[in-house]
């Protein structure tokens, strides 16, 4: 009797992990989805710690993937992405020792919460696996290989007054990535865009202060 009580309370533990993982997580790469970012957010500012780097992502050109090849391979994409993404997310923890959270934002929209970190080592870190992500195919099911590529913007919120400027700052940081080329990764400082691309100077004016 006392075995199948303790069974009975264990599967119900177990049901009730699972309902609340599925609440809180995307279905389709397992991420945490929209909902757990902004109670994120929330439990930030109720702390009142600034100390972490937003950082915005984005499957380039997403939608004539959708349209070309339909949107099995659309999702089958965006799991790849994940999946590559949580392997960078591991080795920068293992390397670093900070916390680093993923969010699937909507779409083929990505964030990544990261704590206690320098934004110009979040930059150099997320540039190489940028690098070394255009450099994979993605394989369709019928064989085909696509080079599939991102752009980011990311912001730091110690140079804002609350965590949910942090994350304004990465997504227009993150527009002018997109409309300036795409495959590359902005982030803002003090109100004013940095790149390391040369080759992005030519698409602004002296007066938008992009730097080298």
């Amino acid at each position: 009797m006392t075995f199948l009580l303790l069974r009975e309370v264990d599967l119900k533990r177990k049901r009730i992990a699972r309902l609340v993982y599925e609440e809180s997580h995307d279905k389709l790469t397992g991420m945490r989805n929209y909902r757990q970012f902004r109670r994120e957010l929330d439990r930030i500012e109720e702390r009142g710690s600034l100390a972490y780097i937003a950082l915005m992502l984005d499957i380039d050109n997403f939608k004539l993937i959708n349209d070309t090849y339909g949107h099995t391979e659309g999702n089958a994409v965006l799991k790849f992405f994940a999946t590559e993404l949580r392997k960078w997310r591991k080795y920068v923890q293992n390397e670093t020792g900070k916390r680093i959270k993923l969010f699937r934002f909507g779409g083929e929209e990505f964030f990544v919460l990261i704590e206690n970190m320098e934004i110009d080592d979040v930059f150099e870190r997320i540039e190489q696996f940028k690098n070394e992500f255009n450099h994979q195919n993605f394989v369709t099911e019928d064989g085909q290989q696509l080079k599939i590529s991102f752009s980011g913007g990311l912001s730091d919120a110690r140079e804002t007054t609350s965590i949910r400027l942090a994350v304004k700052d990465a997504d227009e940081a993150l527009y002018v990535a997109k409309n300036s080329g795409k495959k590359r990764v902005v982030k803002r400082r003090q109100k004013s865009l940095v790149v390391n691309s040369k080759d992005l100077r030519p698409h602004y004016s002296e007066q938008e202060k992009v730097q080298d």
